[in-house]
């Protein structure tokens, strides 16, 4: 049966162990052993000319094991690990158009990273000219707040005397943004009195104005609409009091998201 099974790559066949899955050790050899095992089984009584639907049903039947799976991720909001079983699905059928149709649609709930350098669009300091060392994007370690509770994914925006602005191309493809601001536990001692925030604008209307965190403020959710909106811009404030404030704050996986389907 090695004929049939290299038309349809059984030979290379190797889903992944998706992060959630902890519990369930995954296995690859014994995986192939076992479907390998089976189809050899349904296969002893075939004539060859049966041979190619039967393998098909097996393969369908495997790989709807884990698009099962990837509906019960999406239902709970982990569309990543989602994303992650319907690639499974597709190591055993990678042309199943129905699996394909399943992953483009999950695809557009990934959430749009606001953290990302990369997705910014443009940025714009307001005294006139263009600035890129006031906000910085930070991606390989993380901070712990001033509640010592750790954070990753980060903005980090420190004083100015100037607004400055980050505009990001959203194309009216999400719903909803969110994020944590909070203040580092390197900076919980600084003097009371500067306060750093951000006002959001989407097409040129204000949608959000973030807490004010000064020196003592404790980390702040944020959340608030982007339904519709083509253009999101960011700008960042501050209310300067004290040479010796706080210079800084943190925002932690800023991102935009579409909302997902209501059961």
């Amino acid at each position: 049966y090695v004929n049939a099974f290299t038309t349809y790559k059984i030979a290379d066949f190797n889903p992944s162990k998706n992060e959630d899955e902890s519990d369930d050790e995954y296995d690859e050899d014994e995986d192939k052993t076992s479907l390998l095992d089976e189809i050899n089984t349904e296969l002893d009584d075939l004539n060859i000319e049966d041979y190619e639907d039967k393998v098909v049903t097996i393969l369908k039947t495997n790989g709807d094991k884990y698009i099962t799976k990837a509906k019960e991720f999406f239902d709970k909001g982990d569309v990543n690990a989602a994303i992650g079983n319907v690639d499974a699905a597709l190591m055993y059928l990678p042309e199943e158009e129905s699996y394909l149709k399943l992953k483009k649609q999950y695809k557009e709930y990934l959430p749009f990273a606001l953290y990302d350098k990369d997705n910014v669009f443009n940025f714009q300091d307001h005294a006139g000219w263009v600035s890129s060392n006031v906000v910085h994007f930070i991606t390989d370690y993380s901070e712990t707040a001033n509640n010592k509770k750790i954070y990753k994914n980060l903005l980090e925006y420190e004083l100015t005397e100037h607004e400055v602005e980050y505009t990001y191309l959203l194309s009216g493809k999400y719903t909803t943004a969110t994020g944590t601001a909070f203040v580092s536990s390197d900076d919980k001692d600084c003097k009371v009195g500067n306060k750093l925030y951000f006002q959001a604008y989407g097409d040129g209307k204000l949608l959000y104005t973030s807490p004010k965190l000064d020196a003592e403020t404790l980390p702040q959710n944020i959340s608030f609409s982007v339904k519709d909106v083509q253009k999101l811009k960011i700008v960042y404030k501050a209310e300067y009091k004290e040479t010796s404030g706080l210079e800084r704050i943190y925002i932690s996986n800023f991102v935009a998201k579409k909302d997902l389907p209501k059961k």
